[in-house]
């Protein structure tokens, strides 16, 4: 695990992250700034999501970091500020050439994984992570499409931002909450048969849905609702296993997110249908307001507070307690009375 230090700095950046967005979505409300709710998700996941899974990334792997690494991790709220100050410019060059210092700092975090990933036990829940990573890359080159105003393939706005929301959050977050999942039920001695198949689906179908949109519409309504059901089917096995958890916010918090899976998936359910059918059941504005409430808000950002507060609890733990004959899934469900 990287030290207090980084992990001070890092919980510094989501806060006033927190503190810039709320700002942003205040001026949006008062059409004093040029944002909707598609925007407003985008830069939630840059200033809050984005920073609070690196700190999550970083303390699954606790390889030595590499130098670039290292200031990468220094210079991404600058990029974050870039990418937000590409929003009050008019969509162009100079709008693209803001978005493209967020593509370079998530491409550089990419290979910074790579090389990483090279030297560290090459388990799953390490692949994961360089999916996560990925996701990241390829989400803020749509980010930098859609600030060019270009049109790839003949789509539309808000559909390339989408595309770019999309990754941010069903991509790199639900990856990294995934193998942070995935690990601590394998450090707990839990072995279900099927998880490791489960998680693999979670974290490789969002790359199907988008690969969907370019290819055919079938495949994005299948893949989109298998991407949901996989989904609610991996977070029924988290809200089951939060029960063993240490931390009591933890325990909530991981439950609570849980639950929004489930809500979502109806939503993106319905989302899908219309899509497919060519129905008007739900538009793209209604869906941002609600399944993409309910994963970037619901789901993402308390799993990823719930499993922080969780490793912080059992570090501290192990530094003033001795070591456990029983382990302790087992010992905090019987606890928990789960």
């Amino acid at each position: 695990m990287f030290g207090a230090r980084e992990g001070a700095w890092s919980a510094s950046i989501s806060l006033i992250g927190a503190a810039i967005w709320a700002t942003c979505a205040a001026l949006a409300g008062q059409r004093h700034a040029p944002l909707g709710i598609i925007e407003l998700l985008f830069l939630f996941a840059l200033l809050v999501i984005v920073p609070l899974g690196l700190e999550l990334a970083r303390t699954l792997d606790p390889q030595p970091q590499t130098p670039l690494a290292d200031r990468l991790h220094l210079c991404q709220p600058l990029a974050a500020i870039a990418a937000c100050a590409a929003f009050w410019i008019r969509p162009g060059r100079v709008s693209a050439a803001f978005a493209f210092l967020w593509f370079l700092e998530c491409v550089l975090l990419a290979l910074s994984r790579v090389v990483q990933w090279q030297r560290s036990n090459r388990t799953l829940v390490t692949f994961i992570l360089g999916l996560a990573y990925a996701d990241l890359a390829l989400g803020a080159a749509w980010f930098v499409v859609s600030r060019a105003g270009a049109r790839p393939m003949g789509f539309q706005e808000p559909i390339v931002l989408l595309t770019a929301v999309h990754f941010h959050y069903s991509g790199f977050a639900t990856a990294v909450i995934a193998a942070v999942s995935l690990q601590a039920m394998t450090r707990s001695g839990l072995r279900l048969p099927g998880v490791r198949a489960l998680v693999l689906l979670v974290v490789m179908l969002p790359f199907v849905v988008a690969a969907g949109f370019v290819f055919s519409p079938f495949l994005r309504f299948v893949a989109a609702l298998a991407f949901e059901a996989s989904l609610v089917l991996f977070a029924g096995i988290v809200f089951w296993f939060a029960g063993g958890l240490r931390s009591r916010p933890a325990r909530r918090y991981l439950r609570i997110a849980c639950c929004a899976v489930g809500v979502g998936l109806a939503v993106a359910s319905v989302y899908a249908a219309s899509e497919f059918l060519g129905k008007d059941w739900i538009t793209v504005p209604a869906m941002a307001n609600s399944h993409g409430l309910l994963n970037g808000l619901g789901f993402v950002l308390l799993a990823l507070l719930a499993w922080l507060a969780e490793m912080q609890e059992t570090a501290a733990d192990r530094l003033e307690r001795p070591p456990r004959h029983q382990s302790d899934f087992q010992a905090h469900n019987v606890r928990a009375g789960s």
